[in-house]
């Protein structure tokens, strides 16, 4: 009999062939309570998580906005991800950026 594991990226159970105990990073958990931890996830969700660890695609502002004021620091890095936003848009538009990249 094998044994029975809950993913904690999923909230579902596995047997231990499809859940062999690897541990990550839940984004659940992330943008809930800014919770970093390192928790049992089934191989079907770490192999996922890892493959999407460099390409995040969650939405703070829709998903949980209360944690730019309860993560010290957080509004900060969203101004100036604003910022350099602005910022792209300006030099995609500027004539003086795109004579400088053609020569």
């Amino acid at each position: 009999m094998r044994a029975i594991r809950f993913c904690e990226a999923t909230g579902r159970y596995f047997c231990s062939k499809c859940h062999t105990g690897k541990k990550c990073i839940v984004p659940g958990r992330v943008i809930e309570s800014w919770d970093f931890a390192k928790y049992e996830v089934c191989d079907r969700a770490y192999t996922f998580l890892n493959s999407a660890y460099l390409f995040p695609s969650y939405n703070i502002d829709v998903i949980n906005p209360q944690l730019y004021e309860d993560v010290k620091g957080l509004g900060k890095v969203k101004v100036a991800k604003q910022q350099l936003e602005h910022l792209l848009v300006y030099l995609k538009d500027c004539s003086s950026t795109k004579a400088k990249a053609s020569k």
